[in-house]
């Protein structure tokens, strides 16, 4: 079939160029005429709001009625506590809460406090003000929400007002009504008067609401005044003792009193750090049974959870042998539980105690050593209990935390453990050899980092004997923490690992197409995306460690800030940064619908050809569309910005990208109205093949001979196009040949038809005929005509009866004639 559409396209583009310049340009002008109207109006002096208009009489009980669902609406919003009841039920415990920790920050800094104390201390404050700044936060919203439903009260009451003086003219001087006030039944006069009484009713509770929720405020900001002025102080000790952190602030330990260790003395500290640790997280558990529930209760789903997964897990993992590593989490649904519900309590815990800390930590590394213990086979193992034995030796330093040299000697002695272990387990060759084939991996990625965090370790065993405790214990402590909070990580990565594998081999997973076919590649995905999540949570932590979170974070601030302007706009770069993302991400959503459509709605829909293709296009460009006006949006661009920006575009459009617009706007044309289709076969001048792409610009033919030709969309629709299959894929093969003058056409006829109607790919309707179809120069010319419904195999086919057709007339002794030419010399009588 032959398509042309003539040079249509070329004028719709040139409309829709012209259409889009137009409306750009208008919407700039409007924009800048609202501007310049703006501007102008911010220097005078504002407009008084009109006076509100008297409601006609007849419309006094509508309207009435309209009040009062105004009024109860704003009353029952206004009188709701949610955000109110929930800041002042934490705000109650402020006070006493703030006044202890000021005691316990005044004995600290009353003291010589390490840079360690003063990062925990700086942390627990820093909680404080999070807490405060988000109660006020909610308040505001809530104050400002109040605001507007009094400004709509006052409004609806100044109406009724002037409805009320409008029955009685002579009451209001400056109203001129003529309403006749004994025409005015009692029972509409009385409805307006309750009426008026219930909206100044509700005002007078909205303002008291609103002076309540100031009040609140006004508290929050007394506390935000001292939590400030604690961490003004707390960051001046702190940067103070991170500048001198290379001097000595103890004794080294040949100097240091040991004398004062007695048992009694030591016994007395310990008891009485205990008890007041014990003491701290019996009032927080007393004020906060609720949360203990919820963390309970998460964990009891949780568990739940895993027993049921584990009795589903079975059968799946005698199909899959190799999952038999990833189903093993599920034999320890508990240990799962608590090591998940730990890393979920970070949300739960409102500015815990020490003490309930070291007990979730104690969980978490306590239960993911026991579950990982079962997984990992020796000798990696001893890394687990060894994490484990420094963890347990680091909450007995917290605990002895009001003795200096006994923390700073228990520290010494874990360092020195750590250190010595590390090293061990580093050149050990027996080590070495016992590390199961599937943990090689795992196993050369420690190896690479023990070298490094026993140096760490070794340095800060040193500084802690020389006296430089602050050193000791930045370097020491963030090499020991760190390698907790890994090993929770890890844990609960894996835990993730094995859920999302089971979730993706039951329903309702199992029905998706995509799940189906693209399991692993889902999984992996998935598992990329929380590593890199671990990952950086891991790296924020370490940095706040370090004490450094502030550094970074300014410096990071300051290259992202960092750019030039172009005029009045600003480029940085941070917008850039965002723009790429915000693009990147729009691809990203792009592959996954289409993925999506293509996987598991296309399969269960009944399309026509060409229609899945079409559709998939239309949302490729629209979610690139939306993701390129978000990147706009993040570089930062003003609408006039974007106006001015857009028109200019407009103008490039209209005058120099005629061409690009046209093949587009025919793309568009190809993709709806489908003259030609993805997969179909086409003849586009002297190329022949299929047609695989259409593209925004141009669309991608492949060659019977393999090479693909890219042909501009506009040629597509504007000149002749020959579509082999676009109603079906029926083929006609036209094979000419000739024999000699002489021959009997109808024995020649008789001869090739059986081979065509006999040939395997050869429709039997239409038939195969051979026409006799003219007398040539040197032959007798026929033409065999059979029809095949093999789109890609028609060159293979024609080819095979070409041959048929020379070894049929050959056998039977029929001449195939070449051109021939009598040359007659005709000699001239000699000249002169």
């Amino acid at each position: 079939m032959i398509v042309t559409l003539g040079k249509s396209a070329r004028n719709i583009a040139l409309l829709v160029a012209f259409c889009c310049h137009s409306a750009v340009l208008l919407s700039a002008g409007f924009y800048v005429n609202a501007q310049s109207n703006a501007g102008g109006n911010s220097n005078t002096a504002a407009t008084p709001s009109p006076t509100a208009t008297p409601i006609p009489l007849s419309g006094i009980v509508a309207e009435a009625e309209r009040a009062a669902n105004t009024v109860r609406d704003a009353t029952a919003y206004v009188s709701a506590r949610n955000v109110l009841g929930q800041v002042r039920q934490g705000l109650a415990q402020k006070p006493a809460e703030i006044s202890r920790l000021q005691a316990e920050a005044n004995d600290t800094l009353r003291g010589s406090p390490t840079l360690d104390e003063l990062n925990s201390l700086e942390r627990e404050w820093n909680d404080q003000a999070a807490r405060l700044r988000e109660w006020k936060a909610d308040l505001q919203s809530k104050i400002r929400e109040v605001d507007a439903k009094i400004a709509e009260l006052k409004s609806l009451k100044s109406v009724w007002q002037r409805s009320i003086a409008a029955f009685d003219p002579s009451g209001d001087p400056g109203n001129t009504a003529s309403a006749n006030p004994d025409a005015v039944p009692v029972e509409v006069r009385r409805r307006a008067d309750e009426t008026l009484a219930s909206i100044e009713a509700a005002e007078k509770n909205a303002e008291e609401r609103r002076a309540e929720l100031l009040t609140v405020e006004s508290e929050i900001s007394d506390l935000q005044r001292a939590i400030d002025e604690r961490l003004a102080e707390i960051k001046s000790r702190r940067e103070a003792a991170f500048s001198g952190i290379l001097n000595a602030n103890e004794p080294p330990f040949w100097a240091a009193n040991w004398q004062s260790m007695t048992w009694s003395y030591f016994a007395r500290e310990i008891t009485r750090s205990l008890g007041e640790q014990w003491s701290s997280l019996v009032r927080y558990a007393n004020g906060h049974a609720s949360l203990f529930a919820v963390h309970a209760f998460i964990i009891f789903l949780l568990a739940a959870a895993f027993y049921w997964a584990r009795k589903r897990f079975i059968p799946i993992v005698e199909e899959e042998p190799k999952l038999a590593r990833v189903a093993a989490f599920f034999q320890f649904p508990i240990g799962s539980a608590v090591v998940l519900s730990v890393i979920i309590s970070a949300f739960i815990y409102q500015d815990p105690p020490r003490l309930l800390n070291a007990f979730l930590g104690f969980a978490a590394i306590g239960f993911g050593v026991f579950v990982l213990r079962k997984l990992v086979a020796p000798p990696l193992d001893l890394l687990l209990y060894a994490i484990l034995c420094l963890f347990l030796i680091d909450r007995l330093r917290e605990i002895a935390h009001a003795l200096p040299l006994t923390t700073r000697l228990l520290f010494a002695f874990e360092l020195l453990a750590a250190a010595v272990f590390l090293i061990w387990f580093y050149r050990s060759k027996k080590v070495a050899n016992k590390v199961a084939a599937g943990d090689v991996a795992v196993f050369q990625k420690i190896d690479r980092v023990l070298p490094v965090a026993a140096g760490i370790l070794l340095i800060a065993l040193i500084a802690n004997v020389i006296g430089l405790v602050d050193l000791s214990l930045l370097l020491g402590g963030t090499v020991l923490r760190s390698s907790y909070l890994a090993l929770v990580l890890y844990t609960s990565a894996q835990i993730i690992n094995s859920v999302v594998a089971f979730g993706l081999r039951v329903e309702p997973f199992t029905r998706l197409n995509a799940v189906r076919t693209s399991r692993s590649l889902i999984r992996a995905n998935i598992m990329r995306a929380v590593n890199w999540a671990a990952v950086i949570v891991w790296v924020l932590a370490v940095l706040r460690m370090l004490a450094v979170q502030d550094r970074v974070f300014g410096a990071v601030s300051a290259v992202w800030n960092a750019g030039f302007a172009i005029g009045a706009l600003n480029i940085t770069i941070g917008s850039i940064v965002a723009f790429a993302i915000a693009i990147w991400l729009a691809f990203l959503a792009s592959r996954f619908v289409r993925f999506l459509l293509e996987e598991d709605v296309y399969p269960r829909m009944d399309l026509g050809g060409g229609v899945s293709y079409a559709i998939s296009s239309v949302f490729h460009y629209l979610i690139l569309v939306g993701g390129f006006v978000l990147a706009i949006l993040a570089v930062g661009f003003e609408f006039s910005q974007f106006a001015f920006i857009a028109g200019a575009i407009g103008i490039g459009i209209g005058f120099g990208m005629q061409t690009i617009v046209n093949n587009f706007v025919s793309g568009l044309i190809l993709l709806f109205e489908r003259p030609v289709k993805v997969g179909d076969s086409v003849q586009i001048g002297q190329h022949i093949g299929t047609l695989k792409s259409i593209g925004l610009r141009a669309s991608v033919v492949r060659k019977i001979d393999g090479s693909d030709v890219i042909v501009p969309n506009s040629q597509l629709i504007s000149e002749e196009v020959i579509n082999w299959t676009l109603s079906d894929d029926k083929r006609r093969i036209d094979i000419p040949f000739g024999v000699a003058y002489g021959t009997d056409t109808k024995r020649v006829v008789e001869l090739i038809t059986p081979l065509a109607a006999g040939r395997e790919g050869v429709l039997t309707e239409p038939s195969p005929q051979t026409l006799f179809i003219g007398l040539g120069e040197s032959s007798l010319d026929f033409e065999l005509r059979f029809w095949t419904i093999d789109p890609d195999g028609w060159v293979r086919l024609r080819s095979e009866m070409v041959g048929e057709i020379y070894n049929t007339l050959n056998a039977a002794g029929i001449e195939i004639p070449f051109p021939q030419r009598d040359v007659h010399i005709r000699k001239t009588s000699d000249e002169g």
